[in-house]
């Protein structure tokens, strides 16, 4: 295995070191073979579906955002899973698009580079999932670029449902253009520790982007997050939505930017994060930031913690559930506005799983609040 460890500024402008948001540690991870038995992709003959990326070009790669050219040649020299995936000019893809990775015992390191064109007027719905086998530990270092054509519509939802013992680290940019829409739903339940980080650029008039965020942090588990949409033209609109939970002696990270730039006239934005503490020992860190460099723009960030107060546990427990069973519904209600744009039943109730399993087994009793 090849491995790369770096620390990167995540912060568009640097705050009070002692408040440990400014860098991300970034751990890459590259198997020292090329096979390619980790990856499934299912999708009609109409989708395009290659190992290269000639021909493909983005005004600005929206990625680099997020890492340094050092990371970049890492990722291109090292990465085994490499695919480019086209949904053609004016076509309505019916089905969802799937792609699957899988890390097992015997292949258990994937670091994979994926690009995804919807080219103009395109429909179309792509569900990744990154899932594992066996007990092991697994390493899975990804970068992801989108590119939304004019008036193109993509949906897009990534799920990271990995064991405990595997490794998790993730980049996505995206540019969309004139007219184009990007709806992203992410969920990050699995994974000892999750690095993740998205940088989309709304680079056409009335282009439009939403980001959901789903977590769950349990045990020692460290997730740290950065989300960032840059406001390049007029009339451009993007939300981020949040919606956590944390559990055990976890902590989290979540770095959160709308910039409106010169030229973003009527431009409209809004962050929000929601995240409900079931532990007195978790660590909660929430760093919205709002950049102008237009006056005509509407933007809105807001951040709420905290854990169930004793009135709202007592009342659901009148009502006939355990300790437990009352954390689950004010949790699964945390997650309930976000997964309801699912419409993949059978992955929605693997994502609310997770978050049972994580609360039946997170020592809620015992911790107290």
């Amino acid at each position: 295995m090849i491995t790369h460890a770096k620390k990167i500024d995540r912060m568009p402008e640097r705050t009070w070191s002692w408040l440990k948001v400014n860098t991300a540690d970034i751990f890459l991870y590259a198997p020292e073979d090329k096979k390619e038995e980790s990856v499934l992709i299912q999708a009609s003959d109409k989708i395009e579906v290659r190992k290269d990326f000639t021909g493909v070009t983005f005004k600005t790669d929206p990625s680099k955002h997020l890492m340094n050219e050092e990371i970049e040649s890492f990722i291109e020299q090292n990465s085994n899973i490499r695919y480019y995936i086209r949904i053609p000019k004016n076509h309505k893809e019916e089905e969802p698009i799937r792609i699957t990775l899988e890390i097992t015992d015997e292949y258990n390191v994937i670091g994979e580079d994926i690009v995804i064109e919807a080219e103009e007027n395109s429909e179309s719905t792509i569900i990744v999932e990154y899932r594992s086998k066996g007990k092991e530990e697994g390493y899975h270092s990804g970068r992801t670029r989108v590119l939304v054509h004019e008036k193109a519509c993509l949906k897009l939802v990534r799920a990271q449902l990995f064991h405990d013992e595997v490794k998790h680290n993730d980049i996505l940019g995206a540019q969309v253009q004139k007219e184009g829409k990007l709806t992203m739903i992410q969920a990050e339940m699995g994974s000892s520790g999750s690095t993740a980080g998205w940088n989309v650029l709304l680079s056409g008039e009335e282009s439009e982007v939403n980001l959901d965020l789903v977590y769950v942090g349990e045990k020692e588990k460290k997730l740290d997050f950065t989300s960032r949409i840059e406001y390049q033209a007029a009339k451009t609109n993007g939300q981020v939505r949040a919606r956590g939970v944390l559990l055990g002696k976890s902590k989290k990270i979540l770095r959160d930017t709308l910039d409106f730039v010169s030229g973003s006239k009527e431009a409209k934005g809004r962050e929000e994060e929601d995240v409900l503490m079931l532990s007195k020992n978790v660590r909660n860190i929430s760093v919205p930031l709002l950049f102008c460099g237009e006056d005509d723009v509407q933007g809105e960030h807001a951040a709420s913690s905290g854990r169930p107060s004793d009135s709202t546990l007592f009342y659901l427990m009148s009502r006939g559930l355990s300790e437990a069973e009352a954390k689950k519904l004010l949790a699964e209600s945390k997650f309930a506005a976000i997964l309801e744009e699912m419409k993949e039943e059978a992955l929605k109730e693997e994502i609310l799983s997770y978050l049972r399993v994580a609360i039946e087994e997170g020592g809620y009793m015992s911790e107290g609040f």
